[in-house]
């Protein structure tokens, strides 16, 4: 029962945190439009043409951060062959290149 208690416990506190980061993500969000929207001072009709393409934007940038994640090695580069790490740096140029694209 002890157990159980403190369970409950530490999983309400848990889903408590996630819902707070959430909320904490959004207002983030908010806020970057608000101030993007005041410094390009753009009018409605502009908003409504640039943010899609800005939204688009953040999504491909996102997904190319996840990209890059999986571009850290598992092991050292001194444990590493030569091949290994000439194919690495190729992949790591490719992302940068898709980052500048």
């Amino acid at each position: 029962m002890k157990y159980l208690i403190i369970s409950l416990f530490f999983f309400t506190l848990f889903v408590g945190n996630l819902a707070h980061a959430q909320n904490r993500r959004d207002e983030i969000k908010a806020r970057k439009v608000e101030y993007i929207t005041s410094k390009l001072d753009l009018s409605v009709k502009e908003a409504e043409k640039f943010w899609p393409i800005y939204n688009e934007f953040e999504t491909k940038k996102h997904q190319l951060r996840k990209e890059r994640k999986d571009l850290r090695p598992d092991k050292s580069f001194d444990e590493m062959s030569d091949k290994e790490v000439e194919t690495l740096m190729n992949k790591r140029f490719e992302y940068k290149q898709k980052e500048l694209d």
